[in-house]
């Protein structure tokens, strides 16, 4: 059945992170929606991969993106969305509903952890719990759900790295930044095949 709606055919694979996001509720009213969340979210993702880590480095990002690009990320008028509606969709989705469907995502295709092991920004091992620095602290969106839900994002984009063999984190960033089609390729297209 085809889709409702104003988004543009786009090439997905079924199991990209970016059909995963179809599965998150969108918290607004349907009457008051100029961007599709998974679009959004989406958005945020390959922003994030290209080292654009803030609500307002991800809005920047977006709006420096060729209206040629945007279609692969869902966003069929030529335009992305700014800071301030980042932050308040960000408040407003549900953290929970969100990570159940980034688990759900990841979990099936993530190799074992190795005991104690995590991977820093820099791309070398260290110990204890791995945890994503990527600059939560910078992050204005203060209220709501939106600090969690950027972490969410964050934590989504190191995992679809890593789950696409990349184990130096910080220089697959700053090639990303300069290669935004890789980025929205890594969303928009399937995991990496595992042996």
């Amino acid at each position: 059945m085809p889709s409702t709606g104003p988004a543009a055919p786009r090439s997905v694979s079924p199991q990209s992170l970016a059909r995963a996001f179809e599965a998150v509720p969108d918290p607004r009213r349907a009457a008051s929606v100029t961007y599709p969340l998974h679009a959004v979210l989406a958005l945020a993702v390959a922003a994030i991969v290209a080292h654009h880590v803030s609500a307002r480095a991800v809005a920047e990002w977006g709006a420096r993106q060729s209206p040629a690009l945007l279609p692969a990320l869902g966003f069929s008028h030529g335009r992305t969305p700014c800071q301030s509606t980042l932050q308040r969709l960000f408040a407003k989705l549900d953290g929970g509903a969100l990570a159940a469907v980034l688990t759900a995502h990841v979990a099936p295709r993530a190799p074992p952890p190795a005991a104690g092991q995590g991977v820093a920004m820099d791309g070398k091992a260290r110990r204890g719990r791995l945890r994503f620095p990527f600059g939560e602290d910078a992050s204005l969106i203060h209220a709501g759900g939106g600090p969690p839900v950027l972490a969410l994002l964050r934590d989504a984009a190191v995992s679809l790295l890593g789950g696409h063999g990349v184990h130096q984190i910080a220089s697959r960033l700053r090639r990303h930044s300069q290669r935004p089609t890789e980025a929205v390729a890594l969303v928009d297209g399937p995991p990496l095949a595992r042996a």
